[in-house]
């Protein structure tokens, strides 16, 4: 796993995804099945991988990574190339939630979790494209003052014609 240029240490690293869908139940106190799609949330990437105590340097480094902060004091979001990750359509990331470190005393070594929320996923990027479309549709103009692209041309009937000229001839 590489965020941005950073490698991730890869000694017995495990990478999953998980994906949140949110819906909620409309059965009240029925046996009713039926549910309401609200969406889907971003993915989570969950990976744990080995240290062993005489790298400590490359826990060191990752912890760097993973608590470094832009200049509006967030976390970075990465670029990240991962089998797993990219397979399921993630492209950048951001971490979230814990990084968790246990020691593992038999094999001299520590055991790290954590995880990686989706920055920009696709469902997200997909609502913001619809969201941009009704706007342009409730508008009636893209920002250059042109027919939106989901605005139809007016088809006036004859009668509608003849109105329109009365309607003009009398202001």
């Amino acid at each position: 796993m590489i965020l941005n240029n950073f490698s991730v240490p890869n000694t017995d690293l495990k990478v999953s995804v998980t994906t949140e869908f949110d819906s909620e139940e409309l059965s009240g106190e029925t046996s009713s099945t039926s549910v309401a799609h609200r969406g889907i949330k971003p993915k989570s990437v969950n990976a744990t991988f080995l240290v062993k105590y005489s790298d400590s340097d490359r826990l060191t480094n990752f912890y760097r990574v993973a608590e470094a902060i832009d200049t509006n004091g967030d976390l970075l979001i990465y670029d990240i190339t991962d089998q797993t990750a990219n397979a399921a359509n993630i492209r950048q990331v951001r971490f979230s939630v814990r990084i968790e470190q246990r020691e593992l005393v038999n094999l001299k070594a520590w055991r790290l979790s954590f995880s990686l929320q989706e920055h920009l996923s696709v469902a997200e990027k997909t609502e913001q494209r619809l969201s941009k479309t009704n706007e342009q549709a409730v508008a009636g103009v893209d920002g250059a003052g042109s027919p939106g692209p989901l605005q139809q041309p007016k088809i006036q009937t004859g009668f509608e014609q003849v109105l329109e000229k009365v309607e003009s001839a009398m202001r």
